[in-house]
């Protein structure tokens, strides 16, 4: 099966880089060169992934980040030059999946992304539906209730609260869940997962009583 990858990379050079990575690896790549026509193409088409820059002219990768995660559930991996941990954690906070920094080995990239996609369509049970404590996920529809009220998570949240849903009752080590979220290679903030939960508890309201922090140990869904 075929993947598509929107690249959105005001650079020519390094864009028809990652094209041509993509393609060979069996892609569809869209190519777009500023923020304004990345949001245009993310109206029109569904793509599998998104690599995005965040220095771009007509609107930055991050506001083109806060776009996708408003409208759309596609991973999106941050490629830039910039470095500094206070952007790593702004990217992250809007819901990006991974942040890869210049230079980097585009073969890596490509298995980044093809394990990103991989896991967002690996979240489907044999059942539709995982439900604990008045809280029902469907997993095909990727929709999320409390006591029958429609709740909107970002993905990354979605992912979290399904992951510990299906761990119930059991303490998960926080290392363990960066492994298993967003996997071994990844570079970012270890701190990512607190910020996860702490956007993912603000949604869940009273129900978020049955997210525990397990003190020196990592998270944990309690049913009781």
């Amino acid at each position: 099966m075929k993947y598509s990858v929107l690249i959105v990379e005001d650079d020519r050079t390094v864009n028809e880089l990652l094209a041509d990575f993509f393609k060979n690896a069996k892609f569809e790549a869209k190519q777009v060169y500023n923020g304004i026509d990345a949001i245009n193409e993310i109206k029109e088409n569904n793509f599998d992934i998104v690599l995005l820059d965040i220095m771009i002219p007509g609107a930055d990768g991050m506001t083109v980040c806060k776009y996708i995660r408003q409208n759309k559930d596609t991973p999106v991996i941050f490629i830039t030059a910039k470095e500094n941990e206070e952007s790593k954690l702004q990217g992250f906070a809007l819901g990006a999946d991974d942040y890869v920094t210049k230079p980097f080995s585009y073969s890596v990239l490509v298995a980044k992304a093809e394990n990103l996609i991989k896991r967002y369509r690996g979240n489907i049970l044999k059942s539709d539906t995982l439900a604990a404590c008045g809280i029902e996920i469907n997993t095909r529809s990727r929709n999320v209730s409390i006591d029958g009220k429609a709740v909107e998570l970002r993905p990354k949240e979605y992912e979290f609260l399904y992951y510990l849903m299906k761990n119930k009752n059991r303490a998960i080590p926080k290392e363990k869940i960066i492994v298993d979220l967003w996997g071994y290679d990844f570079e970012g903030d270890e701190r990512a997962p607190d910020k996860q939960i702490t956007n993912l508890r603000k949604k869940l309201g009273e129900k978020a009583r049955h997210v525990k922090t397990v003190f020196k140990v990592g998270y944990m869904f309690e049913d009781v």
